[in-house]
């Protein structure tokens, strides 16, 4: 009863919040808390636009995800798990557009190896798990999307890959080109080093 109560609650807030900002999903708010667990300051704080992913204290599609799996797990086919999913498939939509969006600009340095996207592509086999579990289905608009979002998300991180592996590439050329001019430099230096001591020697 706490689980689904603390379910009915996240998804109020993000049903306020999407009245408020008059769009789904775009403005999340914080995530629920357990019984004694302290409230963060920024709890009822909302979120920005599309390009704000700055998740501190916000609901992102992890924390709603673990609720409605431990709901799942105990309470299969609780009628709270249907709009659970559906809120999880939203913030994993918007998320998704975030990374993409961020990865390929390569200006937030969170987003420029890729990492942050993978994780976020491996979560739409992660929605599908949690619903089964829940034993219900995913909207059927909202997964489309999400997969539409995967199949870009995906392109993008597989060119981010190959512009790494094209920089590791020119970066080993560049040394094995200098590198004859080091060894030669450090062959020098010791030579002169040598000539050196034996001349102080001798004298």
């Amino acid at each position: 009863a706490r689980r689904a109560a603390l379910l009915r609650e996240m998804i109020a807030m993000l049903e306020r919040s999407e009245g408020v900002n008059g769009a789904k999903a775009d403005g999340p708010l914080s995530p629920c808390k357990e019984e004694g667990e302290e409230e963060s300051p920024g709890r009822f704080g909302a979120a920005g636009d599309d390009d704000d992913d700055d998740d501190e204290g916000q609901i992102t599609f992890d924390d709603l995800a673990s609720r409605v799996q431990e709901l799942a797990e105990i309470t299969p086919g609780a009628p709270e798990l249907e709009a659970g999913l559906s809120w999880c498939a939203k913030l994993l939509l918007k998320e998704l557009k975030i990374a993409t969006v961020k990865t390929r600009k390569q200006v937030d340095l969170k987003y420029a190896d890729g990492h942050k996207l993978r994780v976020l592509l491996d979560n739409e086999e992660v929605l599908v798990d949690i619903a089964k579990e829940a034993r219900f289905p995913v909207p059927r608009e909202v997964l489309a999307s999400v997969r539409a979002a995967c199949l870009e998300g995906w392109r993008v991180w597989r060119a981010q890959k190959r512009k790494d592996f094209m920089k590791a590439a020119k970066m080993l050329a560049l040394a094995k080109e200098t590198l004859p001019w080091v060894v030669a430099n450090s062959l020098a230096s010791v030579l002169s080093t040598t000539v050196g001591t034996m001349s102080m020697h001798y004298r």
